[in-house]
């Protein structure tokens, strides 16, 4: 992942969200926003809410939006594929 500066809070402000990822629940939306967090994107989740009516996410109701700023969208997407790459790999058994 590129390390771009960032814009002038200024700028930050006039920027469009832009979704990079659709998350099943709010679990999984909660853990992209702390992954990104952590790698210093700022991110919003944005979704129906639905947990008082419906305990579970039923046909996609429970979907959630994850959205960066313009700027941040490449940085986002490129972690984002990383990591869901790294999801599919095999892990090894030390033991």
């Amino acid at each position: 992942m590129n390390e771009r500066p960032k814009s002038s809070p200024n700028d930050r402000a006039h920027q469009k969200p832009v979704s990079v990822f659709t998350a099943q629940d709010e679990m999984e939306a909660s853990m992209i926003k702390q992954l990104l967090n952590s790698c210093g994107i700022e991110c919003v989740v944005q979704g129906r809410v639905t947990a008082g009516l419906y305990p579970v996410s039923i046909g996609g109701l429970g979907k959630r939006e994850i959205l960066v700023l313009e700027e941040d969208v490449e940085d986002a997407r490129e972690f984002l594929s990383e990591w869901n790459s790294s999801r599919d790999e095999p892990v090894e058994d030390n033991g």
